[in-house]
């Protein structure tokens, strides 16, 4: 199969594509700050990194979770214009194609958010103390089409 998406334990997200394996995380949190600038410099996010945070109140199902990691690997290498990966990432899971809307609704829906989800395209990112392994839930792409032909038109629309 050429592309091929997985979680064989929660808070692990794997992703297939042409022979390789991704690997992503994907933790949900309960916040420690009120203000998400904060919160962003206790997890201590670099902007190299392909790391986000999203409030779970920008979340309506895991499809989103799951697209926008595949997303992120499929298309890193031509999506250059943005060059922080974590906002990058935060586009490709939550569809808004403008980054002035994406932080404007971030900061927003943080404030609105007791949880929050952080996703990171890569195995190497450690779950910080507030968090927990998230798991996937069984999907039914038919119900989500909405958010998969949103997410879809933002990819097109970056490249």
């Amino acid at each position: 199969m050429v592309f091929e998406v997985y979680s064989p334990k929660p808070g692990i997200l794997l992703v297939r594509y042409f022979g390789k394996e991704f690997e992503a995380r994907i933790y949900q949190c309960w916040k420690k700050n009120k203000d998400v600038d904060a919160e962003l410099q206790d997890l201590g996010l670099a902007p190299d990194l392909p790391v986000a945070l999203i409030p779970s109140k920008l979340i309506e199902s895991d499809v989103q979770l799951i697209q926008g990691v595949a997303h992120y690997y499929m298309n890193k290498n031509l999506l250059t214009r943005i060059r922080h990966k974590g906002l990058l990432l935060a586009t490709l899971v939550t569809g808004f194609k403008q980054l002035k809307d994406l932080l404007e609704n971030l900061r927003v829906s943080y404030s609105q958010s007791e949880r929050y989800f952080i996703v990171a395209a890569t195995g190497g990112f450690p779950r910080p103390p507030n968090c927990s392994d998230y798991e996937i839930h069984e999907t039914d792409f038919a119900k989500d089409i909405t958010n998969i032909v949103k997410n879809v038109a933002v990819v097109l629309d970056l490249l």
